[in-house]
């Protein structure tokens, strides 16, 4: 007779088994839980976050920092729980889904937050952790700034006194468009007239000579050449109110003595931060500032054979000046410089300035042109300053001075609503695509100036910055 098996100890495996099973259940039941309960959170997070950065961009305000503060606020930051990230969708190896078709992609950021949630109960089935990931997408349209819809290439906007005033032996063709004066004076003396279009020489406007009734286009015939239509338009009273840069500098201070570094090229660095002292670069040779915001207590200049190259830069001046003079270069690409402070920014001796993608807000301070320099400056193609080159607020009010030998090509607007604009010497223009609006505009000396007007390029808000959560 065969003895019976022993049975002892499988329910211990059954036991172990089911164990298995139930811690599995758990994992799904309160880790799956904690999972689901954070990725909505982290999507509200994302939600806001965007939003904030929306209307930092409208505002024309850091928007990075903006969602970064935002989704911090939330629980969500860059730390060994979670990453936050902000991109413009136009940004290259960004993918942003749902944009419509023939949307601008720079008008969409995108806000990605990837959370780490460390489990329970799934430990006991091998799993740590569990990541979530969730975006947020918005669309920004416009910023706060206003402005009229003045179309003119030149505009001169005081109501009173000579808006347009010339004299020396001077040529002006504008083609594309026309020429503004808002001021109704009349050619009785003292009063210059709406336009003084005096001296030996020619004035050309495609699109007429525009005065508001009243006023009077003024010129000694004998030796001056009228070319275009005088025409009637109405008084305007625009507002410019471009939002001021904002963005900071990292610490600690930087000192160039040491800080700097040279590339393989032989060019020196300078690395991107907060300089105290006045940063003057004066040694023949390249020169190169990285990507990143730059702040100057006391100005930057550029002086002697110096070829400086500038990439992807925002420069913050908040005292001395804006300055290049020498036989060197200057040569930028998507650069913002910010006069917060200081005296201005002065284009000088006989160098080349060669500039893509530039915008000078000067917030205080003049701006020149002098000697024989010879620029060549194009506003953004996109983002909140796109098609703005110069803008001097109405607050500053300080002059604008094209002047000397310089050889010019300018493409986008110079804004300076409280500013006289003078062009002078025997400055000549390769040839400029802009929109020239200031308080009142000089012609003077021999200068020889020439607008091929393209609307396309120029700056313009929409009174009515729009904001919509896509996705």
């Amino acid at each position: 007779m065969k003895p019976k098996s022993q049975e002892r100890g499988q329910a211990l495996i059954l036991i172990a088994l089911a164990a298995v099973g139930l811690f599995a259940f758990s994992a799904l039941a309160i880790d799956g839980s904690r999972v689901f309960s954070d990725r909505r959170n982290a999507q509200n997070a994302a939600d806001t976050a965007v939003l904030a950065a929306a209307l930092a961009k409208v505002r024309g305000q850091d928007y990075s920092a903006a969602a970064l503060a935002r989704a911090s606020s939330n629980g969500y930051a860059n730390d060994g729980d979670s990453i936050v990230e902000i991109h413009l969708c136009n940004e290259t190896g960004v993918t942003c889904q749902g944009i419509p078709t023939g949307a601008d992609p720079a008008e969409f950021i995108q806000v990605r937050i990837v959370s780490t949630i460390p489990t329970t109960f799934a430990r006991v089935i091998g799993r740590q952790t569990v990541t979530s990931a969730v975006e947020a997408i918005a669309r920004v349209q416009g910023s706060s700034s206003t402005t009229s819809s003045v179309s003119p290439a030149m505009v001169a906007l005081r109501q009173t006194g000579c808006g347009i005033c010339s004299g020396g032996v001077l040529e002006l063709h504008v083609f594309g468009s026309s020429i503004f004066s808002n001021s109704t004076d009349t050619c009785a003396p003292p009063s210059q007239g709406s336009m003084d279009l005096d001296g030996t020489g020619t004035y050309e406007s495609q699109g007429g000579f525009i005065i508001p009734p009243g006023g009077d286009l003024c010129s000694n015939s004998v030796v001056s050449t009228i070319v275009g239509e005088k025409k009637t338009g109405a008084q305007i009273s625009p507002t410019y109110n471009i939002p001021a840069p904002s963005f900071t500098c990292a610490s600690p201070e930087i000192n160039p003595a040491t800080d700097t570094t040279v590339d393989a090229d032989g060019a020196i660095v300078y690395p991107p931060g907060h300089y105290s002292a006045n940063l003057v670069i004066s040694s023949t040779g390249n020169h190169k500032f990285m990507n990143g915001n730059y702040c100057f207590d006391n100005g930057v200049e550029m002086r002697g054979g110096a070829n400086v190259t500038v990439t992807d830069a925002n420069f913050r001046i908040d005292g001395g000046e804006f300055f290049t003079n020498g036989t060197g270069s200057f040569t930028c690409t998507n650069l913002l410089v910010y006069g917060a402070g200081g005296s201005g920014m002065h284009l000088n001796g006989n160098g080349n300035n060669n500039c893509t993608g530039v915008t000078f807000y000067m917030q205080s301070g003049d701006v020149t042109w002098n000697g024989n320099s010879v620029s060549s400056l194009k506003a953004p193609t996109s983002g909140v300053y796109k098609g703005l080159l110069i803008y001097i607020p109405e607050s500053n009010g300080s002059q604008l001075k094209i002047n000397g030998n310089s050889g010019n090509e300018l493409t986008g607007s110079i804004i300076a609503p409280g500013s006289e604009i003078v062009i002078s010497g025997v400055s000549g223009s390769a040839g400029y695509n802009t929109q020239i609006i200031g308080s009142y505009i000089t012609l003077q000396g021999a200068s020889n100036t020439v607008i091929n007007y393209d609307p396309d390029d120029q700056y313009l808000s929409p009174d009515s910055p729009t904001i919509e959560l896509t996705k």
